[in-house]
């Protein structure tokens, strides 16, 4: 006859079921209540329940056929704490079996109650709770209507993944390479992140590598530096155009190069205390995320919605081709706070901080004086776009400049606005300004829309010449981006602007951060840099010279890492100081009583720039 189980283990198997019931219930509803709207951890969390709860039903029966080396094992653990097991299981059974439909009747129903409220809008704590919510982080990105991906970011978006040329056919194939590091990035996977970083721009030792001029990477690199030693720090945002068309982002991979340099000079200089970290902005092809960008700025530094970065020190950047009513807008918002700013803008844009430019009008002067004087020219065709405040603005002080410097003997035989970066309606354009027979047209658009012949089109520089024409062009510092398309090279043409590259340590240091191996010689973008790079460069460099002057005036102060070193306040009152001045490539910039010079660069020979003029 086989052999009957024990009874004595029943009481205990029903007391250990009921408790398991009971268990399993209030883990469902804490999992349901967690992890409600997101169906994955869901279902995840629920079937481990499931498990888990099985697991211990099956011990239970196990135990329940050895009932008396279960109770023996039990009495000697009671007595090791000495609080003898005294438990009535008769009285357990009876209340168990009496209440037993009731107590899991109110778990059903509580059960369904959480239900109920995590699936009723007004009862969810995400539609209507008066909880109050976790600050955003300060970085973020998020796609405008237009496809691009505007943001800020220390490493966990990569902006700058686009060719120099909008093809494959020129620079910057590393993107894939680092949207790999920016996912690592984001998960914590910092050594990964690197190794990503690391291998979009170094050096092959046969082959080269076209992208060992992208700065943001090394910027990532440098960031993650600092957070991995632990230095202290104060962070600077760079906000820049690095999506879009490629007269707008070549621009902002300039602004990055100069900005690294300056970063990896600060903190080689400070190696053992206060670093410099920056944080990358991208404000997209005509600022179109600018606004959403300082608004979040804004709020970081009110420490609600957003959370608060104590080591925020200042913002660089809104260079002359993001010079939009969007522009404008987010200044607006950057100037109600105290944040320091230095913008790579006129200041004619009307903002509250201080520019390392010079303004539209002194701009437009020195291109009247060099169009009367040298190019003497009577009859000027004015182009611009009257949606980008500088173009706008430059247009209108060439006038007024080139006509008060000839008299009577001035004319503007038309005016015609466009948009930058859209090219199909200036060859009709220009044709329509030849009528009047200018001896000069004054163009303050992007070098590359002269130069486009996309779509099997005939450029307008190849217009000019295929008509004989001797019609001068006068262009403004947006044309020194001619750089990046050879074909806006053109003996036809000379253009203002800020800054041209000379030896200083600047250049060479440049050099061997761009192109450690020599293997683009005179290259702009690798060897040479721009007027855009070196205005940036000034720009950054002010702000770690008045940074050291802080760090100078408070060398008591311990700098410690994630903490404030001195206010937003402090560092303007020093770049505001009429006896504050820093020895930039152009000259002494002092923002108290800034004067730039401005130069003009002649094209002669396809090939050859040189400076014909400056003015104070």
């Amino acid at each position: 006859m086989a052999q009957q189980r024990p009874s004595q283990g029943s009481p205990h198997l029903a007391w250990l079921l009921f408790g398991y019931e009971i268990l399993g219930i209030l883990t469902f509803i804490g999992v349901i209540w967690q992890f409600w709207g997101n169906p994955g951890a869901l279902f995840a969390s629920i079937s481990t329940v499931i498990v888990a709860l099985a697991g211990l039903i099956a011990t239970t029966v196990a135990i329940g056929d050895h009932p008396r080396h279960f109770q023996s094992a039990l009495k000697k653990l009671g007595n090791m704490h000495r609080a003898p097991l005294t438990f009535s299981i008769g009285v357990i059974r009876k209340t168990w079996e009496k209440q037993r439909v009731f107590l899991l009747g109110a778990l059903c129903v509580l059960l369904l109650g959480v239900l109920l409220i995590r699936s009723v809008p007004w009862f969810s704590p995400s539609g209507g709770s008066t909880a109050t919510p976790v600050p955003q982080p300060l970085t973020f990105s998020q796609q405008t209507p237009d496809g691009e991906t505007i943001g800020i970011s220390e490493g966990g978006m990569a902006f700058d993944v686009a060719s120099r040329d909008g093809t494959d056919a020129l620079g910057h194939r590393d993107g894939a390479l680092k949207q790999e590091a920016a996912d690592a990035y984001r998960e914590a996977n910092y050594l990964l992140a690197r190794q990503y970083w690391n291998q979009a721009v170094d050096i092959h030792p046969a082959t080269g590598n076209p992208d060992s001029d992208d700065a943001e990477a090394n910027i990532y690199r440098e960031d993650l530096n600092i957070k991995e030693y632990g230095y202290a720090y104060v962070t600077l945002i760079i906000a820049v155009p690095l999506t879009g068309i490629p007269a707008a982002y070549n621009v902002g991979r300039d602004d990055l190069q100069a900005a690294y340099v300056e970063q990896h000079e600060f903190n080689k200089q400070h190696s053992n205390g206060l670093h410099m970290r920056l944080l990358i902005a991208n404000i997209g092809t005509g600022a179109i995320g600018a606004p959403v960008i300082a608004e979040r700025i804004k709020q970081s530094q009110q420490g609600a919605s957003v959370q608060r970065d104590d080591t925020l020190a200042g913002v660089v950047g809104w260079p002359l081709q993001t010079q939009t009513n969007l522009s404008d807008q987010a200044l607006q918002v950057m100037c109600s706070i105290s944040l320091p700013i230095i913008t790579l803008s006129t200041s004619e844009q009307g903002n509250c901080g201080n520019s390392v430019v010079p303004t539209a009008a002194s701009e437009a002067q020195t291109a009247a004086n060099y169009a009367v004087n040298i190019l003497h020219a009577k009859k000027v065709g004015l182009i611009f776009d009257p949606a980008n405040t500088y173009s706008n603005a430059i247009a209108a002080a060439f006038e007024k400049a080139f006509l008060n410097a000839t008299g009577p003997q001035g004319h503007i035989v038309g005016s015609f606005p466009y948009t930058l970066g859209v090219v199909d309606p200036l060859p009709s354009v220009i044709q329509s300004l030849l009528k009047g027979e200018p001896d000069l047209i004054y163009f303050a658009g992007y070098p590359g829309d002269l130069a486009d012949s996309s779509g099997g089109s005939m450029s307008v520089l190849t217009m000019l010449a295929l008509m004989h024409s001797s019609v001068k062009i006068m262009g403004t510092s947006l044309y020194y981006q001619d750089i990046h398309y050879p074909g806006s090279v053109d003996a036809r043409v000379a253009f203002t602007t800020f800054a041209w590259p000379t030896e200083s340590a600047f250049e060479q240091d440049y050099a061997q951060q761009f192109d450690p191996s020599n293997l683009h010689p005179g290259t702009y973008g690798y060897n040479r840099t721009d007027a855009d790079s070196i205005v940036t460069y000034e720009a950054t460099g002010a702000f770690g010279a008045a940074i050291d002057q802080l760090l100078k005036q408070n060398a008591s102060v311990l700098p410690s890492a994630g903490k404030q070193v001195f206010s937003p306040g402090q560092l303007n009152s020093v770049l505001n100081s009429q006896n504050w001045s820093w020895q930039g490539l152009n000259g002494q910039i002092t923002f108290a009583q800034l004067e730039q010079r401005v130069i003009v660069i002649a094209i002669r020979a396809n090939k050859t720039h040189y400076e014909v003029s400056t003015t104070p």
